[in-house]
C-alpha cells in the first residue's frame, strides 16, 4: 500500500467481499491477480462500460456500488492479498473512471447543478440552513445519542 504508514498492518486490512453482480465480479477478478499482470484481462474498462450499460439505475445499483468501493478501499486499508500495485494500475482507474461516470451522471439527473456566482454562496448556504426544520446534529446527539456519530462529531470538532 504506497504512501500508508507502516502501522498499518495486513490484519488492518479487509476481506475481500463476494461479488454482488458481474461488474464487481470484474473488479474482483482484477485484484486477485497481479497487478503486473493486467492486460491478461484485454480490457477491462470497456468490459465495465458493457456492463454498465445494464444497469438501471447507478444511484441503487449495489453491484456498481460495490465495485466503487472496491476501487475506492485500494486507497484506504485495502484488502487481505492484494497487490498493492493496484491502486494506481491505469486499467483499474480506468475502470473506475467508467464506473464514476455512470454514476456521477445518474446523480446529476436526480441533483442538477445550478450555476451560482461565487459571492452568492455564503448566502446559498446559510438560506438552506435556515430552512432546516430538523434538529441540528449537537441536539440530535443530545436526545438520541449514538456511540459512533458522537466519536465522529468530536473528531469534527
Amino acid at each position: 500500500m504506497s504512501g500508508a504508514p507502516a502501522s498499518l498492518a495486513a490484519a488492518d486490512r479487509t476481506s475481500l467481499p463476494v461479488a454482488a453482480g458481474a461488474i464487481s465480479a470484474l473488479i474482483l477478478e482484477l485484484l486477485e491477480s497481479e497487478a503486473g499482470r493486467a492486460e491478461q484481462f484485454g480490457d477491462p474498462a470497456a468490459s465495465a462500460a458493457r456492463l454498465v450499460e445494464t444497469v438501471p439505475s447507478a444511484l441503487e445499483d449495489d453491484d456498481l456500488q460495490l465495485a466503487l468501493y472496491l476501487c475506492y478501499e485500494l486507497h484506504y486499508r485495502s484488502f487481505d492479498r492484494v497487490d498493492s500495485a493496484w491502486e494506481w494500475n491505469p486499467s483499474l482507474l480506468s475502470v473506475r473512471a467508467v464506473l464514476e461516470a455512470a454514476f456521477f451522471a445518474a446523480l446529476e439527473q436526480c441533483v442538477p447543478r445550478e450555476q451560482v456566482e461565487p459571492e452568492e454562496v455564503g448566502d446559498r448556504l446559510f438560506a438552506l440552513e435556515a430552512a432546516d426544520q430538523g434538529a441540528s446534529l449537537s441536539r440530535r446527539l443530545e436526545i438520541d445519542p449514538d456511540l459512533d456519530q458522537f466519536r465522529e462529531f468530536v473528531v469534527h470538532r
